[in-house]
């Protein structure tokens, strides 16, 4: 099978590099596991001139730490990801949206301005792109990848420039205190974990181990987490997200003390934490929480049991970048209702079950405007909701209209109560794994045996026809299957 090359814009990227490849090329030290086994829903192999090839790797954990000087009104970053090389050897593609000041491999330093390139394998939509390092590793090594570097602001904090001018800084220092987020997003690339630490571009399940120390402040903080957080110190925490929480879906808040307003309830399980920055009526707060609570009530009776622990954190923020879903958690422009609802019902699915890839994000965006009576749109003839450009890192905005008239149509086809009886099935069936489209098609499929689900599927979400094969129902379909024509397309 041909395998896919890159695309005009990416070669272009990669331009110059290869006359300098002898300098920067030696093979690293390897680590040799006993065993492969590295599968995952990771993008393809992608052929690279010159007989190189870019690979995609599986983050094992990242550890280290992060010191927040509020004198200097720095932030300075010293972090190490573990990685395995998949069956396929290579130059290893990740992510990270800050400059890299000092970067080693397996404990030895490397040029990074030399060795880290960034490309766009994307065929139409600009991503931003994603690191390669141009050092050849081989199938099945385990290695680690030691960075320093100088937080500022994200490279994937994009838009318009009024939508930029509208945002708070996710990192800044005020009146002797430090104020830093996650602005997470789907509707934008590189805006997961990416942001502020090195990861892939999937749906990778890894362990984060963060040291986070401010220092030179007189000002007590608080860190707000859906992880696990130890407080070491005053201003001192160590902070835990497991597997189940990266690396789309890491809430991480640092809060000064003057600006932290709080309700707890505690009152059935899960405890509802609301947090806010800017409402100090506590009333308010409470107010909410009852709303969470209802949400979290309502979406235990239809799809089972709350699947993120003891605990949802809700944090109602100004900084003006719209409420957004997290592993047990959300965050809020301001107290609605409905957007509870909305939010809440992600951590079954999305952060429950997590999307594959970004262009699976249309399924738990559409499920989940189906459930809320999202205005609908009949599909349209611009494109289907997947999409078939394995390296788009954004979810499509109109997965939440035409993704609802999907649903709709196929609880018309099966009846509603069906409808939710499948899709409660498949959130526990993968709760806490990544699903694919593909995913999906097989398990409304085969659990119903209905023609229908297979041609609603090629209308509106492959726009493959008749070239869609019908799912097998004794396996999971396999990496190659989730994206049944992105080989072929690409080798053209």
């Amino acid at each position: 099978m041909t395998r896919p090359r890159p695309t005009p814009k990416a070669l272009l990227a990669l331009a110059g590099l290869f006359a300098a490849l002898s300098a920067c090329d030696s093979a690293a030290e390897d680590h040799w596991a006993s065993t492969c086994g590295f599968t995952s829903y990771a993008q393809p192999v992608v052929e690279l001139p010159n007989s190189h090839q870019a690979v995609p790797v599986d983050v094992t954990s990242v550890r280290g730490g992060i010191r927040f000087d509020v004198h200097a009104k720095t932030a300075t970053a010293d972090i190490e990801m573990r990685f395995q090389v998949g069956d396929d050897g290579g130059w290893p593609v990740f992510d990270l949206r800050q400059s890299v000041d000092h970067l080693e491999l397996d404990g030895v330093a490397v040029d990074a301005s030399k060795v880290l390139r960034r490309v766009d394998f994307a065929e139409a939509q600009d991503t931003g792109g994603v690191l390669v390092l141009t050092t050849t590793l081989k199938p099945c090594s385990i290695h680690t990848l030691r960075f320093r570097y100088t937080l500022t602001t994200p490279s994937s904090i994009d838009g318009t420039a009024e939508h930029i001018a509208s945002l708070h800084a996710p990192l800044s220092f005020r009146k002797g205190e430090v104020r830093w987020f996650f602005p997470t997003s789907d509707l934008s690339p590189g805006r997961y974990a990416e942001m502020w630490l090195p990861t892939v571009p999937w749906s990778d399940g890894y362990d984060v181990a963060l040291d986070l120390l401010i220092t030179n402040s007189d000002a007590a903080h608080r860190l707000v987490s859906n992880g696990d957080v130890t407080t070491l110190a005053n201003n001192h925490w160590l902070l835990r997200l497991d597997s189940t929480h990266m690396p789309t879906a890491p809430m991480i808040e640092i809060i000064g003390e003057s600006r932290y307003y709080t309700h707890i309830d505690d009152s059935a399980s899960p405890t509802i934490e609301v947090v806010s920055d800017y409402i100090t009526n506590l009333d308010r707060l409470e107010d909410f929480a009852a709303d969470v609570r209802a949400s979290i009530n309502k979406t235990i009776d239809r799809f089972g049991p709350y699947p993120q622990g003891d605990r949802f954190t809700a944090v109602l923020t100004n900084t003006r970048r719209g409420a957004m879903e997290y592993a047990g958690g959300a965050t809020f422009d301001s107290p609605d209702a409905d957007t509870a609802e909305h939010e809440v019902m992600h951590s079954w699915f999305g952060r429950g079950v997590t999307p594959a890839q970004p262009r699976d994000a249309w399924w738990d965006e559409a499920w989940v405007a189906y459930s809320d009576a999202f205005d609908r749109k009949d599909f349209g003839d611009d494109r289907p909701l997947f999409d078939r450009d394995p390296w788009i890192r954004q979810t499509w905005p109109e997965a939440y209209s035409y993704g609802a008239t999907f649903f709709t149509k196929l609880a018309g086809q099966l009846g509603e109560a069906k409808l939710n009886t499948l899709m409660s099935s498949f959130a526990q069936s993968y709760m806490h794994r990544p699903a694919s489209t593909a995913d999906l098609e097989r398990h409304l499929y085969c659990e119903t045996g209905a023609p229908v689900v297979l041609s609603l599927f090629n209308e509106a979400v492959w726009g493959l026809g008749a070239e869609r094969t019908v799912p097998a129902c004794d396996a999971r379909p396999s990496i190659s299957t989730t994206s049944p024509t992105v080989v072929a397309s690409q080798a053209q």
